[in-house]
């Protein structure tokens, strides 16, 4: 089973491609849309690693997905910049806590 990114950012897409993981450099809704049906339908794709600006995108269809097929397994990554707003909520109680 292969592993594929989905990436909207260059640097995380190079950065993918350079750790031996093909996928798509896309940055219009549409092409995300399209990237990810086409590497949900590919039989060989076992994990698909999208973007977190790329899976807010897409949200409603990642869930239909996720409902109707095991495989493959759909993964929120952050590109360069870190998680967007929101998500790391802990890390920055966490921060705070210890005083950093």
């Amino acid at each position: 089973m292969r592993t594929v990114v989905i990436a909207d950012n260059r640097d995380t897409f190079l950065g993918m491609r350079l750790a031996g993981i093909g996928g798509y450099y896309v940055e219009e809704p549409k092409l995300v849309l399209d990237a990810l049906m086409q590497a949900s339908k590919d039989p060989d794709v076992g994990i698909i690693l999208i973007t977190e600006r790329c899976a807010s995108m897409v949200q409603d269809k990642i869930v239909e997905i996720k409902r109707k097929q095991l495989f493959p397994l759909i993964t929120f990554i952050p590109d360069r910049h870190g998680y967007q707003e929101g998500r790391s909520k802990i890390t920055k109680y966490i921060s705070e806590a210890v005083g950093l």
